[in-house]
């Protein structure tokens, strides 16, 4: 699963993030309405941000998923011939989905784990160059 994700500037990333919010707010208080009835939305507000609070982790969730596929795939197309080199592409592949996650996600928690396992993986590739 390869979700493309470009983001050209800070601003176009703002506004996408106030878009989905946007969506996820009218999403909400239909789905919420539907549900409990009319006006429930308006009279209970901490509904509607649990909700969309549920629906970007949600969201959130199906992009690391992604990312972790896209990883998986480059591990499985490699020839393990050179394991130092698969080492090192592995860690390309973690390098790149730590910069997707930190232009979707800033400053996330998930984002800051792949970079640190990105630097453990470097290490490792490192230490394979030293015995090779």
């Amino acid at each position: 699963m390869t979700l493309e994700v470009t983001i050209t500037s800070s601003e176009y990333a703002m506004k996408q993030a106030m878009m989905t919010t946007h969506d996820y707010m009218l999403g909400a208080v239909a789905d919420i309405d539907q549900v409990f009835g009319k006006d429930y939305a308006r009279t209970h507000p901490e509904l509607v941000a649990a909700y969309m609070r549920t629906a970007a982790q949600d969201f959130h969730t199906t992009i690391m998923k992604a990312a972790a596929q896209d990883i998986r795939d480059e591990i499985t197309a490699l020839p393990f011939d050179d394991l130092t080199a698969a080492v090192k592409l592995l860690a390309n592949a973690v390098a790149a989905t730590t910069e997707r996650a930190e232009q979707s996600y800033p400053g996330d928690n998930i984002a800051e784990a792949i970079h640190a396992l990105a630097g453990k993986v470097f290490n490792v590739a490192e230490m394979l160059d030293l015995r090779g």
